[in-house]
């Protein structure tokens, strides 16, 4: 792990312990923005962008990770004297933040197209609408930071990231290379639908 990157882990729990006896969002998120970023379009590559995420998958992603039941790279990623109540806090902060994630640049269209045929039969029942909608208490995929995508298709194909039922099913077969072009085509979407005309497809409800 780089230096520069571990002090800033570093600093970052040492805010995330001072902070936990708090209840506002402003002082609560001050840890994860270190890497996640004020508007959660990530700083730090191979981490994601939290803006726009769904409310209740990051409030169980931030549980998981409590509970030392989902991998991470940060040591005590969320220290155990944050409350539910300050976790759903958390999340709402960012899952209503406003901010247009960047794109990968010099993505080979052909692996894009690759992934997208990959989404059609495999991803689309929970991640519909190129990962911009959710069913099944999916996550929001798309323009997702595409080294954390990556991250994650090798950290489930390793087992080191427990398949929900459908995951295990969707990754069924699949080659590292395939997966990897599912991982592309989701970071190359937009965040939101396409503008047609005077209106704009909306997102889910993030709460």
């Amino acid at each position: 792990m780089p230096i520069r990157f571990s002090l800033i882990m570093i600093c970052a729990l040492g805010l995330a312990t001072a902070h936990a006896d708090s209840s506002e969002p402003d002082v609560l998120v001050k840890p994860c923005i270190e890497c996640h970023g004020t508007a959660g379009v990530a700083v730090a590559r191979g981490t994601p962008h939290l803006n726009g995420q769904l409310a209740p998958y990051l409030v169980e992603a931030m549980i998981q990770f409590r509970r030392h039941r989902r991998p991470s790279s940060v040591p005590e990623h969320i220290p155990t004297a944050y409350t539910d109540g300050q976790l759903a806090t958390i999340a709402q902060y960012f899952s209503s933040a406003k901010a247009v994630r960047p794109k990968p640049e010099g993505i080979d269209g052909q692996r894009i197209e690759a992934g997208a045929a990959i989404h059609a039969k495999r991803c689309m029942e929970c991640h519909p609408d190129n990962g911009r909608e959710s069913d099944k208490d999916a996550p929001l995929m798309a323009a997702q930071d595409l080294d954390y995508l990556l991250a994650q298709t090798e950290a489930f194909r390793a087992g080191k990231r427990k398949f929900a039922f459908l995951m295990d099913e969707a990754y069924r077969d699949l080659a590292q290379d395939e997966l990897a072009s599912v991982a592309y085509f989701f970071a190359s979407q937009d965040q939101l639908a396409p503008v047609t005309g005077k209106k704009r497809r909306k997102k889910p409800a993030a709460d």
